[in-house]
């Protein structure tokens, strides 16, 4: 990696962690699956319900948003406005949620290598997600796994209320970091908000560094192999989404 790049972006999901459920969305059904196990704590056709009141629940919460992105806190406000159960069993599941999440995500093994041998480089890292899940679980969740290091920092859509794909959250980490666009990567599976938008404000992003075979001459092996991985991610998520395009 070239010496002017000082600070290295990481996407969170499908990058560095993954979940180990078809898709982001199934981890409701695990919630369902503990409701049914509460022994009662929970009214009947509200734990039947669940799955598509917790689904529509996070739309509503999105189409009354002020800020670009919501947090989990939002979503289950949604809930109880619906419901009208108990605050503490709105709590209740909301933590349920969590302990779920944590339970099903874990890491990108290669990904978390190439992150730590870009460390070796004296590289600043951070960690960039358009997320509504709250900061301390992921926080939590990258230490876990071995990615995140004291100094480092997360900046999260839900919180911050920017999102990556509209590009204010990249602005954003930007103006923090007091980083010039050309002096920082970003890494990421997502060819839109990981790849498309970044490069549009001047953000280098793997595919850049890449296909600029100079740049790769002191690249130790781990990262070289790690960067076609992710090249890979970004070609396959690029192909499913062009297909939808067509058939939609």
């Amino acid at each position: 990696m070239t010496d002017d790049i000082l600070i290295v972006s990481f996407d969170i999901f499908d990058t560095l962690v993954t979940r180990s459920v078809a898709t982001p969305t199934d981890i409701h059904f695990l919630i369902q699956q503990r409701l049914q196990h509460s022994h009662g704590r929970f009214p009947l056709q509200f734990v039947e319900d669940f799955v598509n009141l917790r689904r529509s629940a996070e739309k509503w919460a999105r189409l009354k948003r002020d800020r670009e992105d919501i947090t989990i806190d939002d979503i289950y406000k949604e809930i109880w406005l619906k419901e009208k159960i108990d605050c503490s069993l709105i709590e209740e599941i909301k933590k349920i949620e969590l302990e779920s999440e944590n339970e099903v995500i874990h890491s990108v093994q290669p990904s978390v290598d190439c992150l730590n041998a870009i460390r070796s480089q004296e590289k600043r890292v951070v960690f960039t997600s358009d997320m509504y899940l709250p900061e301390p679980l992921i926080h939590a969740i990258l230490k876990r796994i071995g990615a995140f290091q004291q100094g480092d920092k997360i900046y999260l859509s839900g919180v911050i209320g920017l999102t990556k794909s509209s590009g204010n959250l990249f602005r954003y980490i930007l103006a923090e970091e007091r980083c010039p666009p050309q002096q920082m990567m970003h890494v990421g599976d997502n060819p839109y908000s990981d790849v498309w938008v970044p490069r549009l404000l001047g953000i280098k992003t793997v595919n850049e560094v890449f296909s600029d075979r100079e740049s790769l001459l002191p690249m130790i092996p781990e990262v070289k192999l790690w960067m076609r991985y992710i090249l890979y991610r970004t070609y396959l998520n690029l192909r499913k989404n062009t297909v939808k395009f067509f058939k939609n």
